[in-house]
């Protein structure tokens, strides 16, 4: 069984204070809390869905902890 890197219960904490009671984050969301541009953050994490519109794009918030671990 895999370990858990060492800042992930640390990047799910802050994930889960920035958007309370949620589980899926779409990429115009996550563009406007990390300060980035929608393409950025399409390029950086392992986004799901398609399309060209970061409303219909969606990352889990455990996927995003992991991802920023």
């Amino acid at each position: 069984m895999a370990r858990e890197k060492e800042a992930y219960r640390d990047n799910l904490e802050r994930i889960l204070e920035a958007f309370p009671g949620r589980e899926i984050i779409t990429q115009k969301e996550l563009a406007a809390w990390l300060h980035m541009d929608s393409r950025t953050v399409k390029q950086t994490f392992p986004m799901k869905g398609g399309g060209t519109q970061g409303s219909t794009c969606w990352i889990s918030v455990a996927t995003l902890a992991r991802a920023m671990s």
